[in-house]
């Protein structure tokens, strides 16, 4: 059997200008690709590839080391992030959480991601923590399966099942930089790093250019990612996981000097009362969460909103989409996005 392959990486329609990429044509072209995919994971293979899947090695993931074959060719992911570092490497898995077939609009993953997913005919296993479809995972008969220690914490009797399905390799999630070690040790695991250097190099490049055209943005104020919700509000501080490019741009954040404002033990943001929302004050920039549009709207008539220096200066601007960072294409996206919403500010601070 083959490895469940893209023949073509969907690099170019990830690193090109929205302005001179359609949607449409973002989709057909990974699409295309992912469908070709599939027809040759269906071929099945030779005693040769089967000579070569003997044995096993030592991958040494941040939680321990994990026993793997030689030969991987078929990949459950139980997460939301590894599927698009998969794509990156011109692998598909052959399972997915259902958000990924579930959500065809495209609201919560990159286009061209979820379609290459939804096209290479991968299979939901669930959605939500300890309610994943083990015989659907038993069923896939895979070679290796990807967790995150969120969707599989190591104290979930799942996880037992699991184990003796095929071997677990585990990342950490919410965190800034998770992404990058998740990328990295999926080509690592896979043998793939040829594969990844190319979107790797963009990346860096691009990521250097943003700090050196938007230095005096980057070096003189400090930032808040604020999530308004109907009770309560708090920031994405630094270390999040929706700020990972951000704050790879070398970004302040107003936890830094706020620490009522960092993050939980778990990764997540403290959730404070609109009372409280004067801990904005040493914010310069807020970047509002987007998909917020009803609460920000309603937040307007808060006078304890309207006293906030940013509030008063102007400097209130949505954040970008598809923040969750999950593979070195997604973060192009990202800076792409964030580009474009610094020149913004840019323009705002010098007028």
């Amino acid at each position: 059997m083959t490895p469940t392959v893209l023949t073509e990486r969907p690099t170019a329609l990830l690193t090109a200008p929205p302005e001179d990429a359609t949607r449409r044509e973002f989709i057909s072209g990974v699409g295309a690709a992912a469908l070709a995919a599939a027809f040759l994971a269906a071929c099945g293979g030779d005693d040769a590839d089967a000579d070569a899947g003997s044995g096993t090695w030592t991958y040494e993931s941040e939680f321990g080391p994990v026993e793997l074959p030689r030969t991987i060719e078929r990949i459950v992911s139980i997460d939301y992030y590894s599927p698009t570092a998969l794509v990156d490497i011109g692998m598909l898995p052959v399972t997915v959480v259902s958000a990924y077939l579930s959500d065809p609009d495209g609201g919560a993953f990159p286009a061209g991601y979820q379609q290459a997913i939804i096209d290479s005919g991968a299979i939901s296993i669930g959605e939500y923590w300890g309610e994943f479809d083990v015989e659907a995972i038993l069923a896939a008969e895979p070679d290796l399966i990807i967790a995150t220690s969120d969707f599989l914490p190591f104290d979930s009797p799942l996880r037992e099942q699991m184990e003796q399905i095929a071997p677990i390799v585990t990342f950490t999630a919410r965190r800034a930089g998770s992404w990058l070690t998740r990328s990295d040790g999926i080509a690592e695991i896979l043998g793939r790093e040829d594969e990844l250097d190319g979107l790797r190099s963009e990346y860096e490049q691009y990521r250097d250019d943003l700090r050196e055209r938007y230095a005096d943005v980057l070096d003189r104020f400090t930032f808040a990612v604020f999530s308004p919700q109907d009770d309560n509000w708090g920031v994405y501080a630094r270390d999040h996981f929706s700020v990972g490019v951000l704050q790879d741009l070398g970004a302040h954040f107003i936890d830094e000097d706020t620490p009522e404002l960092g993050l939980d033990e778990d990764g997540y943001p403290t959730w404070l009362p609109y009372e409280q929302i004067r801990l904005l004050n040493d914010a310069d920039i807020i970047l509002r969460h987007p998909n917020t549009d009803e609460v920000f709207a309603a937040l307007q008539d808060n006078p304890l909103w309207e006293t906030l220096p940013a509030v008063q200066q102007g400097r209130v601007f949505t954040y970008i989409k598809f923040d969750a960072t999950s593979s070195y294409g997604w973060a192009i996206q990202n800076l792409r996005d964030l580009d474009q919403l610094f020149a913004e500010i840019q323009t705002q601070v010098d007028s």
